[in-house]
C-alpha cells in the first residue's frame, strides 16, 4: 500500500496477531489445568505452577522468539512423526501376528480338546456300554437282574 499509516497498521496487526492469539488462550487453559490437576488430587500449589506459572514461563520467551519456537516445532515434529511413521506400524504388524498365532493355536487345542472328548468322552462311552454310565460304582452294575 502507498498510504504509510495503512501500511504500519498491516504491518503491526501481523506481527501482534501471534503474540495476542497465544496469549489471550493461556488463562483459559490456566484455569482448566489447575481444576483438573486439583480434581485429580494434586495439591494446590503443584496446579497453581503447572497451571499458571509455567505456561507464562513458556509463552513469554517463545512469543519474543520466534525462531525458537519455530525450531521446536520442526525438531518435535520429526521425533514423532518418524515415530508414528516406521514404529508404530512395525509395533502393530508384530502385535497382530502373535495375536493370529495365538487365536491359531488355540483354535487348534479347541479342535484337538473337542475331537478327545468325543471320542473318548462320556457320550461315546455310553453308546459302546450303556449301562456303564447308569450305575456309578461297579457293585451295583453286577445286580441288574
Amino acid at each position: 500500500y502507498d498510504n504509510v499509516v495503512v501500511r504500519n497498521i498491516l504491518v503491526w496487526s501481523v506481527y501482534l496477531f501471534p503474540i495476542v492469539a497465544v496469549m489471550s488462550s493461556i488463562p483459559v487453559f490456566s484455569i482448566v489445568i489447575k481444576y483438573n490437576c486439583i480434581e485429580n488430587g494434586f495439591s494446590r500449589g503443584f496446579s497453581v505452577f503447572w497451571g499458571v506459572v509455567f505456561p507464562w514461563i513458556v509463552a513469554i520467551p517463545l512469543s519474543w522468539q520466534p525462531d525458537a519456537l519455530n525450531n521446536f516445532i520442526n525438531f518435535s515434529s520429526l521425533v514423532f512423526v518418524s515415530f508414528t511413521d516406521f514404529i508404530v506400524p512395525w509395533a502393530l504388524y508384530i502385535i497382530l501376528q502373535r495375536r493370529s498365532e495365538q487365536k491359531a493355536g488355540s483354535e487348534a487345542l479347541l479342535k484337538n480338546d473337542a475331537e478327545a472328548n468325543y471320542h473318548d468322552g462320556p457320550l461315546m462311552q455310553a453308546m459302546h456300554d450303556p449301562i456303564a454310565g447308569m450305575y456309578e460304582d461297579e457293585e451295583a452294575k453286577d445286580e441288574v437282574p
